[in-house]
């Protein structure tokens, strides 16, 4: 019960300067659903001896490194990250008497945070780990209160953090103190190639020099950023430091039960929950309160009423009045009216009235969406008609797509009424094809169309369409049977067919694309 008790006591005590361990935001839900929540959250190395490499570990994503790509690296035990996982488990290289780069000398294609003699085996620790959801994850290494080799009551504490996509890295300094009695007190900040041929190390902001061999430099909360430009080069960026974090996540609920453990969580609130989650050990600064909060509301959803009022013979000043329901929901409210496709077609933000219409609607159907303040929405559909129009339309999917993502799909349009000529139009593009293939639509992809005609008389009629596909592309596999003796012919061969549109239709060909057979199967085959 001391453990609950303690973090009760906490819950009620988070400020401002709690560190950010949650990366998801506050929610909100109309309805209780499944929800994922993510956080840092990193793992401790095993290795606890001085001057190691250690197993290779996979980053979680793919990262692009000076023109390559990678999606696992080695984590030295002397401050450095290399993507040349050859190297893992073996020694890890602490002498520095040569400034980076140094061909053909490790640490190559490597990430320096900074590299210099530390000894894991003395005092600290190195975590590392991914976090977040794609395609925003991060992976993060840190050494974390690491003593200085030959200094050991001097202790080092950086952090690394790879960006996917971007594929920035941010270098994070707590301290970086000087050990000048070992190794000439040499220590390299900065990145450098898989040949050696490209770097790009850190100039001191303080003594304007390169951080490379043999310049003796120590750094207190520092933070900088190195940004790709191309493949041979970075930008470096000085940038605020942010406190290091390190240490495997743990989830609470609020009455301070564990309800998990790592870098996400499932859950599945019932009413409006707050959740907690802190990261426990030495790796915590000490200006923060390790314990960080997330909120899913739930409060219920609001409705809405439509109304819409019919397009004259044009087909295009229609109206729709939409009333969100004041029993849940208050303004300002921002309202969309969307088509079929999801596409926003006409859009009122801060409306602060009881109701809003939307003129100038075309001829269709529609969807409304209205949000609230609080981030609450609700949704319906409405259709817009047309009156005192002689101009009817009516249109017909010849052919659906065949093929799972292709685009031979055909609508014809026949028009009545109205004044001649007319003009036919999808999704709002005039077919100027001469007549009557005006009238025919080839070669469509998969979706909603509208379908619009416009007589001499400017009336115009719509009309909506959908252009369908197969569920999943056309697969086969086939399987076949050996001969019982040379030169018999008991071979056979069947075929198995997946996706696409049935039935199937199946020709056999020998190596000399001679056709053999026909069906799903076939008998009588030799070597």
């Amino acid at each position: 019960m001391r453990k609950i008790i303690i973090l009760f006591i906490l819950l009620l005590n988070i400020t401002e300067n709690s560190a950010q361990i949650i990366l998801s935001e506050d929610t909100n839900f109309c309805v209780p659903q499944q929800h994922d929540l993510y956080a840092l959250s990193a793992v401790q190395s095993s290795m606890a001896t001085d001057d190691l490499h250690d197993v290779a570990v996979p980053i979680g994503f793919n990262f692009d490194f000076y023109g390559g790509t990678y999606s696992s690296c080695v984590v030295s035990g002397n401050g450095y990250i290399t993507f040349d996982t050859t190297v893992a488990n073996t020694g890890s290289p602490w002498s520095i008497n040569v400034a980076i780069p140094n061909p053909g000398q490790m640490p190559e294609n490597a990430i320096m945070a900074p590299w210099q003699d530390i000894n894991t085996g003395v005092v600290g620790s190195i975590f590392y780990g991914t976090s977040g959801v794609a395609p925003n994850r991060i992976f993060t290494v840190t050494w974390c209160d690491i003593a200085m080799f030959s200094c050991t009551q001097l202790l080092h504490t950086s952090q690394v953090i790879l960006h996917e996509g971007s594929n920035k890295i941010e270098m994070f300094i707590k301290n970086k103190p000087l050990c000048a009695t070992w190794n000439g007190g040499a220590a390299v900040q900065g990145l450098v190639d898989a040949l050696s041929a490209n770097s790009d190390i850190v100039n001191d902001p303080i003594l304007a020099q390169p951080r490379n061999f043999p310049l003796n430099w120590t750094a207190n909360n520092e933070g900088w950023e190195f940004i790709p430009n191309g493949t041979t080069q970075y930008n470096i960026n000085q940038i605020n430091y942010v406190p290091i974090i390190a240490g495997v996540a743990t989830w609470y609920d609020n009455l301070g039960n564990i309800i998990g453990t790592g870098s996400s969580i499932s859950v599945f609130p019932t009413n409006t929950t707050t959740y907690y989650c802190d990261i426990q050990g030495s790796c915590i600064d000490s200006t923060l309160t390790n314990l960080d909060s997330v909120t899913i509301d739930i409060t219920g959803c609001f409705t809405i009423s439509l109304d819409s009022d019919s397009a004259d013979c044009t087909g295009t000043n229609g109206s729709v009045t939409v009333t969100p329901s004041l029993n849940n929901t208050s303004p300002p409210w921002t309202i969309n009216l969307l088509d079929l496709n999801g596409n926003i077609v006409q859009s009122a933000t801060n409306v602060m009235t009881t109701f809003h219409i939307f003129s100038n609607v075309s001829v269709g159907t529609y969807n409304v969406e209205v949000t609230d303040p609080l981030g609450y929405s609700a949704s319906q559909s409405i259709y817009v008609g047309q009156v005192n129009n002689p101009l009817s339309i009516n249109s017909n999917v010849v052919n659906n797509v065949n093929c799972y993502g292709g685009s031979n799909g055909t609508i014809t349009v026949d028009a009545n009424g109205g004044s001649l000529p007319y003009q036919y139009y999808i999704n709002g593009n005039l077919n100027t094809n001469p007549p009557p293939y005006d009238s025919v639509f080839t070669n469509l992809s998969p979706g909603f169309y509208i379908m619009s005609i416009v007589d001499n008389n400017n009336c115009l009629s719509k009309d909506t369409m959908y252009i369908a596909q197969p569920n999943f592309p056309l697969q086969l596999t086939s399987t076949s049977k050996l001969m019982n003796c040379y030169g018999e012919l008991s071979g056979s061969a069947n075929a198995t067919t997946i996706g696409g549109t049935p039935p199937y239709s199946y020709e056999w060909f020998d190596g000399s694309y001679t056709p053999i057979g026909l069906g799903d199967s076939i008998t009588g085959l030799s070597g």
